[in-house]
């Protein structure tokens, strides 16, 4: 099972406690997503969730942890549209294509530059 070195994460002005719980596609809260997905012919394995009301990511427990850094900043990803509140503005599943993309692609450019994090947290020497 993968690990974090931390409890909790500060997204926008609010502390979202992370942790790893069972989940699966009944007991999350993408219920919208989910008949929209379903509507279209498609489905999703849950990976994680973000729980607005309870400021609270859920990771799911059998995480692999090659795909964990992606899995958290999809989650963060919903998070910032929600603080942003953009969600008015976006479909549930085209929220969801977007986060895909936008977590995928960041992850590449923080993995293929890493001084990149250096720069942008004012650590670089």
């Amino acid at each position: 099972m993968a690990k974090l070195p931390f409890r909790k994460l500060k997204i926008g002005p609010h502390k979202w406690e992370v942790k790893f719980a069972p989940l699966n596609d009944e007991d999350t809260r993408g219920r919208k997503y989910r008949k929209e997905l379903a509507a279209s012919g498609k489905h999703a394995t849950f990976f994680g969730e973000a729980d607005f009301e309870a400021t609270l990511i859920r990771l799911n427990s059998n995480l692999k942890e090659e795909i964990l850094g992606e899995v958290l900043l999809h989650e963060c990803l919903h998070v910032i549209i929600d603080e942003c509140n953009l969600r008015k503005q976006i479909k549930a599943a085209d929220e969801e294509q977007v986060v895909q993309c936008m977590a995928a692609s960041l992850l590449q450019v923080f993995r293929d530059n890493p001084k990149l994090l250096d720069v942008i947290t004012n650590k670089q020497k």
